[in-house]
């Protein structure tokens, strides 16, 4: 009897351990962000120095800010705002919740730099900067859909002016 009982509890050790490995297993391993960047800009050529020429927008934990600054943003490295403008918190969550699932992995994946046809004066063109504990790149993104990107990233930038969208309102 005695073997019997130790047993089932030999068992039950065994079961109970391998649910826990499970769970060990299968825990969250993205590298979230802690910083987005991101804004559509016309080059200034084709824009005659408008307000809404350049548009970038950062969100993080503390929420989502806009760049008072307004410069067009370059290859040369981070964009280095002044987000003083502090928005609301439901833009926040609506801006959040966008890019929460809508940052396509194959993105993340590229070096930083230009995306698409080299940047042109007359479309609009799209900054995304992505900082987490792993990764900190950023991308100036062709905004003409002329089929240089691929549909994933077309339809990534499409989520970038719907951002736009929500902050400017």
């Amino acid at each position: 009897m005695l073997i019997k009982i130790f047993s089932y509890f030999f068992i039950a050790v065994l079961l109970t351990s391998m649910g826990c490995a499970k769970k060990e297993d299968s825990q969250d391993i993205n590298d979230y962000a802690e910083t987005i960047i991101f804004g559509r800009f016309i080059l200034s050529s084709g824009c005659f120095e408008s307000e809404s020429c350049v548009e970038i927008f950062k969100i993080s934990s503390k929420g989502l800010a806009e760049d008072i600054n307004d410069n067009v943003p370059n290859n040369d490295g981070f964009y280095d705002g002044n987000f003083s403008t502090i928005l609301t918190n439901s833009d926040y969550r609506q801006v959040e919740t966008l890019f929460r699932t809508s940052i396509p992995k194959e993105l993340l994946e590229m070096d930083s730099g230009s995306l698409g046809t080299f940047p042109s004066w007359n479309t609009n063109n799209y900054y995304f900067e992505y900082k987490s504990s792993k990764i900190h790149k950023h991308w100036i993104i062709d905004g003409s859909f002329d089929g240089s990107l691929g549909i994933t990233l077309q339809n990534f930038i499409q989520k970038i002016q719907d951002a736009v969208n929500i902050s400017t309102i």
